[in-house]
């Protein structure tokens, strides 16, 4: 997302650049409320520099507990 706004019927949308690991908005949504232990993807998606600072915040807590247990 280059601009925050909204998205209508007709607009166009365009894919200017996509991550290496390839991980898209809906890889991160499963893996915040359905595939929550996934380790290896969650290592993947923190690595995403335009991850917000929320949800990062979010999956280092997820990460730090699985690593002290």
């Amino acid at each position: 997302v280059l601009k925050p706004g909204w998205v209508a019927v007709g607009d166009e949308l365009m894919l200017l650049r996509q991550d290496e690991k390839r991980i898209s908005v809906s890889m991160a949504n499963n893996l915040m409320y359905q595939d929550k232990y996934n380790w290896d993807k969650i290592r993947d998606l923190l690595a995403v520099p335009f991850l917000s600072a929320s949800w990062r915040e979010t999956f280092s807590l997820r990460l730090e507990k699985k690593e002290e247990s």
